[in-house]
């Protein structure tokens, strides 16, 4: 009997004693820590939204969207407009980059004077900037009346026009004088003569009227049915 009543506590105290293994901890989660990179280094950055895909460039060599392009006249160069706000200038003979842009403004369009040197930048609020090829100036604001909407050169590079607003149009001329053009209407298009003596002005009354450059004065006005000279 007390044989037997040994053996019942024996077998009690093995059933007390916890399963092999079953007083260890939990393993520990993994750490999501990153350390910092290497003295030298920076964090790195999340890709902005309109930076493609990782790793990818366009053929501009941008990591962002392209926002405007264009081509010299000579077609020795193409400046590239990104969404990051920087212009890239490539000279297409060995594709390479010969200048990069930047500016403070958000800019949306570019064009090059019929020359090849110089190019305008338009920027978001209106705001028209001169950057000369070659040089290490930043881009220079013009002196025109903003918000410019549309803006050209006549075909020799002698003189700039700007509309700004609706109907405000100005033609600007290499001494520095300024020609004000009397619209009275909003302009949708313009287009110069050869020489840039004349400018023809589309306008959204379904009118059309052309101008004396130098003078600003009206020479024709027209509809799709009759004209009225000056």
């Amino acid at each position: 009997m007390f044989a037997l009543l040994l053996c019942l506590v024996a077998a009690a105290a093995a059933s007390a004693q916890p399963p092999k293994g079953g007083g260890k901890k939990p393993p520990k989660p993994k750490s999501t820590y990153s350390p910092r990179p290497a003295s030298g280094g920076s964090a790195p950055r999340p890709a902005p939204a309109d930076a493609g895909s990782a790793g990818g460039y366009n053929g501009a060599g941008f990591s962002a969207m392209i926002r405007d392009a264009v081509l010299s006249p000579d077609g020795q160069f193409a400046a590239v407009l990104g969404s990051d706000n920087s212009v890239r200038i490539w000279r297409l003979r060995d594709s390479t980059v010969s200048e990069r842009i930047r500016n403070s403004y958000p800019l949306k369009k570019l064009l090059f004077h019929p020359g090849g040197g110089q190019l305008l930048l338009l920027a978001q609020g209106g705001r028209l900037f001169s950057y000369r090829l070659g040089s290490e100036d930043q881009p220079r604001p013009l002196d025109v009346p903003a918000p410019v909407r549309l803006f050209g050169f006549c075909a020799d590079g002698t003189r700039l026009l700007t509309v700004s607003g609706d109907s405000t149009v100005w033609i600007a001329h290499p001494a520095g004088q300024k020609t004000p053009i009397a619209a009275g209407n909003k302009v949708l298009s313009f287009s110069f003569s050869t020489d840039g003596s004349r400018v023809m002005l589309g306008l959204e009354d379904n009118r059309v009227a052309v101008f004396d450059t130098s003078t600003g004065s009206l020479m024709l006005r027209a509809n799709s049915t009759d004209a009225e000279a000056q």
